[in-house]
């Protein structure tokens, strides 16, 4: 892949998906009386930024939806978590163009307070699930770890405090869906990493943990709910696995990796049979969502991290991460650099002021509702029909940041933890399904 913006074909593509929602989507709550914010940075933005961002959108310029009525706080807290750590993590790569000034970087992280600052006020006015909160608490954490403590984000520290007591206190364990807990673990845990609570129990968390993994169906897959037997979508079912791996440093019970692991090779075994309709993983069909895509290499990864390089363990998960990212970016690039160019190109101009917002052309980098692989790797359909979910997208985003920024989170995994044989067969049959079909 010659073409690159930073170097590092991973956050190559991560930036060109945020870049393309940031820039290019017009499914967002505006700040239109920017100029007159108390907050100098805001006024010193060139366009009214984006205070919250709506799920679905249509079109080339993803265009609001009329069915989407409230602004979307799981998309704005991707959002908010995206911007905090590109901003964090850009200024240690060569970005071509503008996209290496400090102030673009300054300015993302204006964005992303003004996100925060929007969704802790939303919240409080209207009744948001804790699922709903979770999203906004790991955004949250994600900023005040990007932002000097005692300045920046002295604002928000209470606030993001307050929330995380009202996630514990409002989560009815016994109501709430098994998608729900997760997403509730996953931003409780971000919460606990940015106030460097390591290697200590949790015991709120650790009851999640437990009630998460009790549900189990008779195939030995996460149930939709707390009763009955139908099983959430296998993107879920990594994305609440991934979602248990990343809390283990505060739950500490050795009971939680073993069920893990055994419901990962439950989850594989499951998925080969060819009576089950899971698209993504069927030989003569493979196809992915963007939340799929972020679902499956987050979890891969965690199981790696808690994995021992016996038996080649550790280099068989890095290696099937890393042949799937290069198989899918260099697709994309491919099919796509004349218009990542003009959306650089618009970025550029827009953020000089030589351009308005308002007049940008017709880009076509974003994200598709659903790729497709052929069984024979003769290429990825990028076709773009139906919605776009930004949330998708941005979830997407953080899951590959997450693989080339793990400063914060190598010392919270326990390492030299053995993986069993079915497990170990499950990923070396997933790496010849996906890769040598």
């Amino acid at each position: 892949m010659a073409f690159s913006l930073t170097g590092n074909y991973i956050l190559d593509f991560a930036l060109i998906q945020a870049l393309s929602v940031f820039y290019l989507s017009d499914a967002a709550l505006v700040l239109m009386k920017w100029r007159e914010s108390e907050n100098q940075a805001v006024r010193r933005l060139f366009e009214p930024p984006a205070a919250a961002w709506y799920e679905k959108a249509a079109g080339t310029n993803l265009k609001l939806v009329s069915s989407a009525a409230n602004p979307c706080m799981k998309t704005t807290g991707y959002s908010i978590q995206v911007l905090s750590r590109m901003a964090e993590i850009l200024p240690d790569y060569r970005v071509v163009s503008c996209l290496s000034s400090p102030s673009l970087c300054k300015e993302w992280k204006t964005i992303a307070a003004l996100q925060l600052q929007f969704c802790l006020e939303y919240q409080k006015e209207n009744k948001c699930t804790p699922r709903e909160c979770a999203a906004i608490l790991e955004g949250g954490a994600f900023l005040l770890h990007a932002v000097n403590p005692m300045e920046e984000g002295q604002d928000f520290l209470f606030d993001l405090q307050k929330l995380s007591q009202k996630i514990m206190e409002e989560l009815d364990i016994d109501l709430a869906g098994t998608m729900e807990l997760a997403v509730v673990i996953r931003g409780l845990t971000a919460w606990l990493r940015r106030n460097h609570i390591n290697h200590q129990r949790s015991d709120f968390l650790s009851s999640l943990v437990l009630e998460t993994l009790n549900r189990k169906n008779r195939s030995g897959l996460f149930r939709f709910s707390i009763e009955g037997y139908a099983s959430v979508p296998i993107g879920q079912q990594l994305f609440i696995l991934d979602a248990l791996l990343q809390s283990y440093p505060y739950v500490q019970l050795d009971f939680v990796l073993e069920q893990i692991f055994d419901m990962f090779s439950s989850l594989y075994r499951f998925a080969y049979k060819d009576a089950i309709e899971l698209l993504s993983f069927k030989r003569k069909n493979i196809s992915y969502t963007a939340f799929e895509i972020g679902a499956l290499i987050t979890c891969l990864s965690s199981i790696g991290e808690y994995s021992t390089n016996e038996s080649g363990q550790k280099n068989t998960i890095n290696k099937m991460i890393d042949s799937f990212l290069e198989l899918l970016v260099q697709s994309y690039i491919q099919s796509h650099e004349k218009e990542i160019k003009r959306l650089i190109r618009w970025i550029c101009l827009s953020h000089e002021g030589i351009i308005q917002k308002k007049d940008k052309p017709s880009i076509r980098t974003i994200f598709p509702k659903r790729i497709h692989l052929s069984n024979h790797h003769a290429g990825i359909a990028w076709n773009r029909n139906g919605l776009i979910n930004q949330a998708d997208i941005l979830y997407l985003c953080c899951s590959m940041i997450s693989l080339i920024d793990k400063n914060d989170t190598d010392d919270l995994y326990p390492g030299n933890l053995k993986i069993d044989i079915p497990t170990m067969e499950s990923l070396k049959v997933l790496y010849e399904l996906l890769f040598h079909p």
